[in-house]
């Protein structure tokens, strides 16, 4: 029985909570910010960041690499998911930005271990 608990207590123990957090390109955002460094997107290395774009012109995240993959171009009224893998701040390292606006179309996200 101690065994079987013990066994129990390791696997619980090991497993990483993942999230999916969703954010939203507002209707009308067009080549301005997808949102503040007030309104941060807040997310954890592991989980899944969820875009929807409800705009109605395309638009497509420019990472470098972090906290996700390079997005896509994805047209309103699509969604595009960012999966989490690096730790970033765009406090303390600039925005991100949409890739076919540029930088004025910041997005503002902070991703945590």
């Amino acid at each position: 029985m101690k065994k079987i608990f013990l066994l129990a207590f390791i696997l619980v123990g090991n497993l990483a909570f993942t999230a999916t957090v969703e954010f939203h390109i507002p209707y009308n955002t067009g080549k301005g910010p997808w949102n503040t460094k007030e309104t941060s997107a807040y997310v954890k290395v592991g989980d899944t960041l969820r875009i929807y774009n409800d705009d109605i012109i395309p638009h497509q995240l420019h990472t470098f690499g972090a906290p996700c993959g390079h997005g896509p171009s994805f047209p309103g009224g699509n969604v595009w998911e960012c999966e989490i893998t690096q730790e970033y701040s765009s406090k303390t390292s600039g925005p991100l930005y949409d890739h076919l606006v540029g930088e004025r179309a910041e997005f503002w996200i902070e991703s945590t271990n």
